[in-house]
């Protein structure tokens, strides 16, 4: 018999647009700050860094810290080298004690395995 919970250190898939890799696991629950990765298509990029409603009720949604965020930023997105479109993006996200978030967006380069 298989388990279908995700395995720490491994990029989970949430949808077809978006996968997760929750660096916390692989330290515990009681660590801070909590760190994730969220790797996103560029199409399903768009709403996130105009929203931070909408991340925070994506992160609550999909579980992505062991308590839900009840504050966030603004999205902070950082410059890509060069004139390529990005495939899609990387939002890297600090999850503190007191359940408010940090995210700064970084494009992905089209080479990339994403």
């Amino acid at each position: 018999m298989t388990s279908d919970a995700p395995v720490p250190g491994k990029w989970e898939r949430l949808n077809d647009q978006t996968e997760v890799f929750r660096v916390w696991k692989t330290e515990g629950t009681d660590v801070y700050p909590q760190i994730a990765l969220l790797r996103v298509r560029a199409a399903g990029s768009e709403k996130f860094p105009e929203s931070p409603f909408d991340l925070s009720k994506f992160i609550n949604d999909n579980h992505i810290f062991p308590a839900d965020v009840r504050t966030s930023g603004p999205v902070v997105s950082l410059a890509g080298v060069g004139t390529e479109t990005p495939s899609g993006y990387l939002f890297v996200m600090s999850h503190s004690r007191t359940s408010a978030i940090v995210v700064s967006m970084l494009p992905l380069l089209p080479e990339g395995q994403f």
